[in-house]
């Protein structure tokens, strides 16, 4: 944040120059030995009949391109080409700069002088004065005053920031005795990030109120109705923390609505959120250091549109072909591919419990556990990695979203899944499910998979068997090529998920042994996709 130590070093620069004046050559001994006291370096002097002064002026976050004194009174000092890094600063002011004593006399001249806090810029071009103690710095939309030692920042440029697009408004005061308070506006804000959507979140107005606590930043910040707080230390490198106390859900979820329109439909949604989240500043960028997130009771009314059409009948829901080419696909009673849940083997039903969502007889259609670990590994990747999908945000996805993996389609997922899980009920969500997941490229359905991997009807799949389909469900199409194409199928991960199985009360772990040993026997590849 801003700091006085910068404006101090500029005004005693100028006291030591001003020497020269009246004594040319002892005030210029006099000068150098200051400047070089105060731990600053320069690249030459230079002396006419209308001026003295010093070129390329260095030290800790400051420089100057030149310093001249004009031979004439009043006396001025004159500091062109300034450069002041505000956060170096501040060791320099930890470290004694003080009061520059008769400093008030001895006016300035600031020309081309750029302000920045690290690699962020506040102000540049900007020229002014110090006179009387009093300075005053301006340029395009940016001006510093300081008056009785209160210094007064008022700024508008563009955010520095690659990933938020926008305008910021700054208004800032630092006491005499270090207390900062500081307003920034965000106008017309976008925030783009792949780990968040594939397209820019307007914000609208975003508003955070600073106030420095020792080394610490803090202050609410608001993004549209919605409140979180803010903590950041910046030493210099800066680590910042978000946190979403326990809100309601509709107004926690309200700034995605853009992006999101089950938000946009919905009549009701209930429950609670809280969130955090903290991230480092490295030489790369952003980096995410730790997350968390609790959702509570949450219920939806209204996201989803029709669940009418999926209790019983036709639907259409969008699949894509082996070269990833959208393809709507039909569904339901009445189709050639369809099979009714009476007609699936139950080893299929607890085989995917096991393997995929074992707590699915008994949530609402999310696992408030496995979101909160699902938050913290994707952020921590900077990508989604893992899914932490039940099997109800698994049907969402199928059903009406899209592949695109980001937080934002994750939220939809969750939407979706909370109200398909109330208005269908369990068993038609299961039924649903074994109809249109994927189980290989262009494979949709259990009687489509029953039928490829094994020549069987669904209602006669064996334990293993079972086992094996549930295991293939992940990654399906990976799986067809690493394992069913090159003959490693039969090593797949069954014995895992019968285990699974007997863990959950399915069957015992002696049965489970049995079946882990049965061999599977499955329909050859198909010839034209074998290697040689």
């Amino acid at each position: 944040m801003l700091d006085r130590a910068w404006l101090r070093r500029l005004v005693v620069v100028g006291v030591v120059l001003a020497a020269g004046v009246a004594v040319p050559v002892v005030g210029e001994r006099q000068a150098l030995s200051e400047l070089s006291a105060r731990g600053l370096t320069w690249t030459g002097v230079h002396r006419s009949a209308q001026a003295w002064g010093v070129d390329g002026v260095q030290g800790p976050g400051l420089s100057v391109e030149v310093l001249r004194v004009p031979l004439g009174w009043p006396v001025e000092v004159v500091l062109d080409g300034v450069r002041v890094d505000v956060l170096a600063q501040r060791d320099a002011a930890a470290g004694g700069a003080g009061s520059p004593g008769g400093a008030s006399s001895v006016d300035l001249a600031l020309r081309d002088v750029t302000l920045l806090a690290g690699a962020v810029v506040i102000g540049e071009g900007l020229t002014g004065s110090r006179r009387n103690g009093r300075l005053a710095l301006g340029g395009d939309d940016t001006e510093i005053q300081l008056a009785d030692g209160l210094l007064r920042v008022s700024a508008a440029r563009e955010s520095p920031f690659s990933e938020l697009a926008g305008q910021l408004d700054v208004q800032a005061e630092l006491a005499p005795d270090g207390t900062l308070k500081a307003t920034v506006i965000g106008r017309e804000l976008v925030l783009r990030h792949p780990l968040l959507a594939a397209r820019g979140l307007p914000l609208g107005e975003v508003r955070v109120e600073l106030s420095r606590v020792d080394e610490e930043v803090l202050g609410p910040l608001y993004v549209g109705d919605l409140s979180l707080s803010l903590q950041a230390v910046c030493d210099p490198a800066c680590t910042i923390s978000l946190t979403l106390p326990e809100t309601p859900a509709e107004q926690a979820l309200a700034p995605l609505a853009p992006l999101v329109p089950e938000l946009r439909r919905a009549r009701r949604i209930d429950g609670a959120i809280r969130a955090g989240v903290t991230v480092a500043q490295q030489d790369e960028g952003w980096t995410v250091i730790d997350a968390d997130l609790s959702v509570e009771g949450l219920a939806v009314d209204g996201a989803v549109q029709d669940p009418d059409l999926l209790r019983f009948g036709t639907f259409a829901y969008r699949v894509r072909d082996a070269d990833g080419d959208a393809l709507v696909r039909q569904s339901g009673e009445g189709t050639d591919d369809w099979v009714p849940l009476h007609r699936v083997s139950p080893w299929v039903i607890e085989a995917i419990l096991a393997s995929e969502d074992a707590a699915f007889r008994r949530h609402r259609g999310y696992d408030p556990e496995q979101l909160q670990e699902a938050l913290a590994a994707d952020l921590a990747a900077g990508a989604v990695v893992r899914g932490g999908s039940t099997l109800s945000q698994q049907l969402a996805k199928n059903l009406f979203l899209t592949p695109e993996r980001t937080l934002v389609r994750k939220v939809r997922e969750l939407l979706l899944a909370v109200e398909l899980d109330r208005v269908l009920g369990k068993s038609r969500m299961l039924e649903l499910y074994v109809n249109v997941v994927e189980w290989g490229p262009e494979i949709w359905g259990l009687r489509q998979a029953s039928d490829r991997y094994f020549l069987k009807q669904p209602a006669r799949l064996q334990p293993h068997e079972a086992a094996f389909l549930a295991a293939i469900l992940p990654a399906p199409r990976t799986f067809y090529e690493d394992w069913y194409l090159t003959g490693l199928a039969a090593r797949y991960k069954v014995g895992s998920v019968l285990t699974n199985m007997a863990d959950l009360g399915a069957m015992s772990h002696r049965q489970a042994a049995r079946w882990t040993r049965e061999p599977l026997r499955f329909v050859p590849p198909p010839r034209a996709t074998q290697g040689p």
